[in-house]
């Protein structure tokens, strides 16, 4: 009993340990020589957010929605994110990204009835707001991946099963986990909508206006194998006497003590209220941090990286998605905008650093309005860097013209690299 009363007490230290010095270790970084395969720089985000609400009073029905979309891009804070050296490799315990210029839409409609008109002769509805609009969230939002499960999985691996068991148990083990926290939260500026409401002693109507609330959003989600960023989740709640209700909307399913409100507004069955969340953020791919001096570059390496930037230049020129954007966003005789958008997303390419031309070629095939909107916010390059000064073309005489150059740019580069030996390598 004595001897296995000591084990388990030198097992509580070593688990109180562990955890400590996890938590120590995000404040700890060490220099990189060299980045085999970090954390993406910048990540995509798409979310959707819908409230739906009715409630029927003795004297009052107050019905109505409320829909918000956002997307954009976030960039990874390297202050936030510290690397710390262990086992000659780097990790990232905690990666933060901040936002990149997200933005948003909303639409929101309300209508309120009389159950017993005070006017017989009148429409029961006795108020109605409505209205939509756009709006940049410039800091109110970031996201935070924390990787504590991988890093103690890694130092626990060599233990006896018996140790791993009871490790597992100890309750700050629970904080042991990957995950993610995404928060979001709405302009400073509250938004008008504007209406009508019923006055006087006639069936009269005015025209009026009220202030939306507020609204945010709160995502704290296990990261599963995958890196996969997505969910979707849909409930009903009470309005809590506050009409219209709460857009407060948070959403968490980790284990407790850290889970303890898997939904905000809480969750109730047959609720005057219904919440539906989804987003989408980009895969948190796996990655390692080699801590070793930096290699020379392969001449037939950096030939063949040169051979793929033009092929995916030229496949932004090819983009039917890129010209209808330019098309509605510029009109379709603008050849110069239409130069610096395909400068600005080759620029934004370039900042996601991708691991092989077919990540670039599925980047491409990707884009949806909103993704090269964002980019065409965020990203400003010099328009006479490397690109005609002066553009008189539309834009499919100029996405024409620049596929001629770079066929001719590929064709002698290719030569160099069947020259140069690099094809029998």
């Amino acid at each position: 009993m004595i001897h296995s009363s000591r084990t388990h007490g030198g097992l509580l230290l070593g688990a109180v340990f562990l955890i400590v010095t996890l938590c120590l270790t995000v404040f700890v970084t060490a220099p990189v020589c060299m980045a085999a395969r970090g954390p993406a720089k910048t990540l995509s985000v798409k979310i959707r957010m819908v409230v739906n609400w009715e409630d029927e009073g003795e004297i009052w029905i107050n019905k109505g929605s409320a829909i918000y979309t956002i997307g954009g891009m976030l960039t990874m804070d390297p202050k936030g994110s510290p690397t710390v050296q262990t086992g000659g490799k780097g990790v990232m315990p905690i990666i933060t990204y901040k936002p990149q210029g997200l933005h948003g839409f909303y639409s929101y409609e309300e209508k309120i009835y009389q159950v017993k008109p005070s006017l017989p002769d009148c429409d029961p509805l006795y108020t109605k707001y409505g209205g939509s609009g756009g709006f940049q969230i410039q800091e109110s939002a970031g996201l935070n991946i924390r990787r504590f499960g991988s890093i103690a999985a890694a130092r626990i691996s060599g233990l006896s099963a018996d140790k791993k068991a009871f490790l597992k148990n100890m309750p700050g083990m629970a904080f042991m986990s990957d995950y993610y926290e995404f928060y979001l939260g709405g302009p400073g500026t509250r938004r008008i909508v504007s209406g009508n409401k019923r006055v006087g002693s006639e069936c009269r109507y005015e025209e009026a206006e009220k202030k939306l609330p507020g609204f945010s959003l709160g995502l704290q989600c296990k990261l599963p194998q995958s890196g996969s960023m997505t969910g979707m989740h849909v409930w009903s709640a009470e309005t809590d006497g506050r009409l219209p209700p709460s857009f407060k909307i948070a959403v968490c399913d980790l284990p407790p003590p850290m889970g303890k409100r898997p939904y905000v507004p809480a969750k109730m069955d047959a609720g005057k209220v219904s919440y539906n969340v989804s987003w989408n953020i980009s895969k948190a791919e796996a990655y390692d941090i080699v801590m070793e001096p930096e290699k020379k570059k392969d001449p037939c390496k950096a030939l063949e990286h040169r051979i793929n930037e033009i092929r995916l230049k030229r496949k932004l020129y090819q983009s039917q998605k890129v010209k209808q954007y330019c098309e509605k966003a510029f009109g379709g005789e603008d050849g110069s905008a239409y130069r610096q958008m395909v400068g600005k997303l080759q620029a934004y390419m370039d900042q996601q650093e991708f691991e092989t031309y077919q990540e670039g070629v599925d980047f491409i095939d990707g884009l949806e309005p909103n993704d090269i909107a964002a980019v065409d916010y965020n990203i400003t390059v010099d328009p006479t860097t490397g690109m005609d000064t002066d553009v008189t073309d539309t834009i499919d005489e100029y996405s024409d013209r620049q596929q001629e150059a770079l066929n001719e740019k590929m064709e002698n580069l290719l030569n160099n690299f069947k020259d140069s030996g690099c094809a029998d390598q």
